[in-house]
């Protein structure tokens, strides 16, 4: 019966079952040449390649599958721009919780320079305290050499202890000295403090 058919229908009878295949797949192996398949080799699933369709025409273009190397670089590349944008953003937050404290806390550049003296005097007056001590010690540590210097000549017996008093005393005379190194370094830790706070609040006095 199909001689009976027309020309037409037997034709297409005939390309049907070509387009019902699957797409072809060119591809190209380790050795650069390239191949044109109905089916995928499994070792090349992963690879770069073009997938057409029986007429020829391009279908798709599949990227190369990434590396186990590339993948883990690039979930490093995630998290970092992750930890990046939650440090900024705490950096902004603790901006704005400076910003609202400035601005509540004083109401002038000269309500900043006051709070400034404040503290620098009171630094200041640690400093002074020390200093007096210091001085003490020193006159007590003359004292004690001397005394340390009698005993030598008379070979006395308390010569060991009189030492032991000296090396104390000498021990607190150092501590006077870092602590009043300390101070000295917080008198310039607060200068440098309120230079920041003055420059910001005329900021933001400035601003809208």
């Amino acid at each position: 019966m199909t001689r009976h058919l027309p020309a037409a229908l037997v034709i297409a009878l005939l390309v049907l079952p070509l387009t019902a295949y699957a797409d072809l797949y060119r591809w190209v192996d380790e050795d650069g040449n390239v191949h044109y398949s109905d089916r995928l080799p499994p070792e090349h699933a992963s690879d770069s390649r073009r997938e057409f369709r029986r007429d020829g025409t391009l279908q798709r273009e599949v990227e190369r599958a990434p590396t186990a190397e590339e993948l883990e670089a690039l979930e490093q590349a995630r998290l970092q721009a992750r930890l990046e944008r939650e440090r900024e953003h705490e950096e902004t937050r603790k901006q704005r919780e400076y910003d609202r404290m400035l601005l509540l806390t004083y109401s002038s550049i000269e309500d900043l320079e006051q709070a400034r003296e404040s503290r620098l005097e009171h630094v200041r007056s640690q400093i002074d305290i020390i200093g007096e001590r210091k001085q003490r010690l020193i006159a007590h540590i003359n004292q004690l050499e001397q005394e340390a210097a009698r005993a030598e000549r008379s070979d006395s017996e308390d010569l060991d202890a009189i030492y032991k008093r000296l090396e104390r005393s000498r021990q607190r005379l150092e501590e006077k000295r870092v602590s009043r190194a300390e101070q000295e370094s917080e008198l310039e830790a607060i200068r440098e403090e309120f230079a920041a706070h003055i420059t910001r609040f005329e900021a933001l006095r400035r601003s809208p």
